[in-house]
């Protein structure tokens, strides 16, 4: 099974968020997902201008688990909770301070706030989510004291760790730890307050808790000595925002999965050009003979057939390297494959391709969901449309995946694909269009503002075992980047 987000990123980037979800009754799953780009033709978007190494170039991709999934209050309650298992790590390290015991400690405290973001961000979505007010304040209510229990738990913890017999590091761990508890319910209830905010007659008496609750936690970090956004405008937060991008690091670095990205096909490749060295030479070689045979040793003609055997063996080469190679590469070969390694184990293998591929060679359900309805495409139908193709395979080796984690239920793998686009850009008229229109009150021809925007139309194929499914959306940008995305139903 296959999950996707897709969303606007910097305003030069759109990311693709997917989600691998195994099955444990398997021996590997495989994944295979097909992104159909149409751009129009009349940014000459192509082969010539665009190449493959450019491509990988603009792309990101980051692989990390899956957050283990648990609701807000099964994060401290239960003997199966992670706050469980932080107290238990501690317990054991405090009574004996090893580095085996250290090192489980360390782990337990960042699994424990990364669970607790995670938690915490899927109950504010669930919230904004509901229509029904009163399905909105029991949540808000639960969210609440869970996160008030959650955080007093948590803190309590402190007197244990920041004791003289623990050393520094550690205790710095636990601050750290604290620190990104902080931000997290900054940013999730600055959330839940906007969202909130726009029927705030029906829901005064929770946007009052919301707002007394994070401006007790802003009073909180002020006396820790936490460093938290500055409301002034004039004020960049530029130490603010490194350091909590610092913090997101250190919490999910237990998440997040080494590769090693190499190019695919290459052993192959020398082949096909030895085979194609061997080819051509045997061809210049026959026609030495024979020419020699034919014309005699030492006349003109023998020297001018030899020039032309070798000009003729070097296009031979030539002609086989980029035309026969590039078809068996394309057919049997991706462009890349990056090894999912964690700690010495590899769980997995990612293997990608990027190709500009021809109207004829379209599959058939692709062409159908990207059917030409909506007016403002009529001028790409009538230029035409490029069409990019990014294919990726994505094999998880489920024996191998089940034994990282042993304390937490990891359901799959997570895989955030950044594609920039202001190579796109280049060629587009300017954003802002001069235009006349005709105003009904002053009786008079005003002067407005018109905005140039471009479309690129999104044609994703998610493929896992007999399952299948395809996703369109429209990507909205001008000169200046990517102003909106939006999902195209068909």
């Amino acid at each position: 099974m296959i999950k996707e987000k897709i969303r606007v990123h910097g305003g030069e980037s759109f990311e693709i968020d997917l989600g691998y979800l195994y099955k444990d009754d398997e021996r590997f799953s495989t994944y295979d997902i097909d992104t159909y780009i149409y751009t129009p033709r009349s940014l000459d978007i192509n082969k010539a201008t665009y190449t493959k190494d450019e491509f990988f170039q603009d792309l990101k991709a980051n692989i990390r688990f899956l957050t283990p999934a648990y609701n807000l209050n099964e994060v401290i309650e239960g003997d199966d909770s992670a706050y469980k298992k932080l107290t238990d790590s501690i317990d054991t390290f405090l009574t004996i301070q090893n580095k085996e015991n250290a090192k489980q400690y360390r782990y337990h405290i960042k699994m424990f706030v990364s669970i607790f973001r995670s938690s915490l961000s899927k109950q504010v979505s669930r919230i904004v989510s509901k229509s029904s007010t009163k399905e909105k304040e029991i949540l808000i209510e639960d969210l609440f004291k869970s996160t008030e229990k959650l955080v007093n738990k948590y803190r309590k913890l402190s007197d244990k760790l920041l004791a003289d017999n623990v050393k520094e590091k550690e205790q710095n761990l636990f601050r750290f730890g604290d620190e990104f508890i902080s931000y997290s319910i900054e940013k999730q209830f600055l959330i839940l307050i906007r969202k909130l905010s726009r029927n705030e007659s029906k829901y005064s008496k929770e946007l009052h808790n919301a707002t007394t609750y994070l401006e007790k936690e802003l009073i909180y970090q002020r006396e820790s000595g936490i460093l938290s956004m500055n409301s002034n405008s004039k004020k960049s937060n530029e130490n603010t925002i490194y350091r909590r991008g610092i913090l997101r690091k250190f919490a999910e670095d237990r998440l997040f999965l080494n590769t090693r990205t190499e190019k695919e096909g290459v052993v192959m490749e020398q082949v096909i050009f030895s085979l194609a060295a061997g080819f051509a030479m045997i061809f210049a070689t026959a026609v030495a003979f024979l020419s020699q045979k034919y014309y005699g040793n030492f006349t003109v003609d023998l020297f001018i057939m030899l020039v032309i055997s070798y000009m003729a063996k070097d296009r031979i080469k030539e002609l086989v390297r980029n035309n026969i190679n590039d078809k068996i590469q394309s057919k049997y070969f991706f462009d890349n494959k990056t090894k999912i390694i964690s700690g010495d184990e590899e769980i997995g293998l990612c293997r990608e391709s990027f190709t500009f591929i021809e109207d004829k060679k379209i599959p058939l359900e692709v062409k159908r969901i990207r059917k030409r309805e909506h007016l403002t495409e009529i001028e790409n139908d009538w230029k035409g449309e490029n069409v990019m193709r990014y294919h990726k395979r994505v094999k998880i080796y489920n024996k191998r995946f089940r034994k990282v984690f042993k304390e937490y239920e990891i359901k799959g793998i997570k895989d955030i694909v950044r594609l920039n686009v202001s190579r796109f850009t280049t060629k587009m008229s300017s954003p802002y269009l001069p235009l006349y229109a005709w105003n009904d009150k002053s009786k008079e021809v005003i002067k407005v503002k018109g905005e140039k925007v471009y479309h690129f139309n999104v044609v994703m194929v998610f493929k896992y075992n007999e399952e299948k499914y395809i996703k369109r959306y429209r990507i909205f940008l001008n000169k200046k980047g990517i102003k909106r995305i939006e999902k195209v139903v068909s």
